[in-house]
């Protein structure tokens, strides 16, 4: 009795042996080979997680985005997937893949949704937003040398009447464009020449009185400043604002705000009250508009990222001011500046702005300094 029964369990052992060795040596059918790329882009998308649903069976692509990976024949019927960061997966048919010689596998960057999410999710989906959008500045705008015109503005109202009426021609040149955003960056390399000027008033162009370093300040995009700085992202509140068009482009808006304003923050060393908006575009996080208000106790009357010193004398106090700088085919295209203060007990108001009228890529004249008075 014993002996049949260790007969019978030996039987089946070795059934057993035969059919997971059946199982270990399945018949390859085919070989899903080919290249994963950039939807838009067409750039490869290296190290992509390529495997069968709902199995561990898989590979990933190289360097280059390319793949390849033998199918056995219990597959056959089954779908392998792509997956990589920043892009939407995809999945497709074995047998579609392996009777082509080489397929290519295009994958759609992911426009994040910024619906239904927790706050947690959501702020990280807004940060990597922001961080894409400032790591495309380079592709997606101008780099230099560049020269550039542009005609400013001033109105400056004291106490309710019209004190001063200016405008000129200005003209600029950028070293290297946008393609090392950063201050120190911006700083060196943009230089202007005032051409020529219309002034009424006290507040003169000849005096080298202008606004023109505040506002280039607020081209966010060439200075790597604020919410465009990805290191300084979790400093920001940043919320969801909403989706619009902006010249037939799908675009999401994101509200930013600091409780506690800092000067790499807001670019002003007395900020209290800082918040704003940006736009971005869907398809390749281009930036399309930048919008801030800034409210300080106080600012420096030569510049507002500066400190006061004993011997700054009659600067403005109780100071607001609204921003917008706007962009378009591939360069900032006008920047925009309300303000309003107490100075010397007058209230005063300025309306400032920088529209860009022509753009050149070669046959400029170098500009070596900032020259801050008229024709010099």
């Amino acid at each position: 009795m014993k002996f049949n029964c260790m007969k019978r369990l030996l039987i089946w052992v070795v059934l057993l042996s035969f059919a997971l060795a059946g199982k270990g040596q399945s018949r390859i059918i085919g070989t899903a080979k080919g290249k994963v790329v950039d939807a838009v882009t067409g750039a490869p998308v290296a190290y992509t997680n390529i495997g069968i649903e709902g199995t561990y069976y898989g590979t990933a692509s190289d360097a280059d985005g390319l793949f390849e990976l033998k199918m056995p024949e219990e597959f056959a019927e089954k779908y392998i997937f792509f997956s990589a960061v920043g892009y939407i997966n995809k999945k497709l048919k074995v047998g579609d893949l392996i009777k082509n010689t080489l397929n290519t596998i295009k994958l759609q960057p992911q426009n994040y949704s910024i619906g239904d999410v927790d706050v947690v999710a959501q702020n990280k989906v807004l940060i990597k937003i922001l961080s894409l959008a400032a790591e495309n500045i380079p592709q997606n705008m101008a780099t230099g040398p560049i020269s550039f015109n542009a005609i400013y503005t001033v109105e400056q109202t004291i106490n309710d009447t019209i004190n001063i009426s200016q405008n000129a021609k200005v003209l600029f040149f950028d070293k290297t464009g946008y393609a090392s955003p950063s201050v120190s960056n911006g700083y060196k390399n943009i230089n202007y020449s005032i051409l020529s000027s219309s002034e009424e008033g006290s507040y003169r162009f000849s005096e080298g009185a202008t606004l023109l370093d505040d506002l280039l300040s607020f081209d966010w995009a060439r200075i790597g400043a604020s919410v465009l700085n990805p290191k300084l992202l979790p400093g920001f509140s940043l919320r969801p604002g909403g989706e619009t068009v902006v010249n037939g482009k799908n675009c999401k808006v994101i509200t930013f705000s600091q409780d506690q304003p800092t000067l790499s923050g807001s670019g002003d060393y007395y900020a209290d009250g800082f918040k704003g908006k940006i736009t971005i575009q869907d398809d390749n996080y281009q930036i399309v508009t930048i919008e801030g208000e800034i409210t300080a106790p106080r600012n420096n009357r030569q510049g507002r990222s500066l400190a006061i010193t004993t011997f700054n004398t009659m600067n403005p106090e109780h100071v607001k001011y609204q921003f917008k700088t706007d962009y378009n085919n591939q360069m900032v295209s006008a920047i925009t500046l309300n303000r309003q203060y107490v100075l010397n007990k007058n209230r005063i108001i300025e309306k400032c702005r920088l529209d860009i009228t022509g753009v050149e890529t070669s046959n400029f004249t170098p500009i070596g300094s900032r020259q801050y008075f008229t024709g010099k």
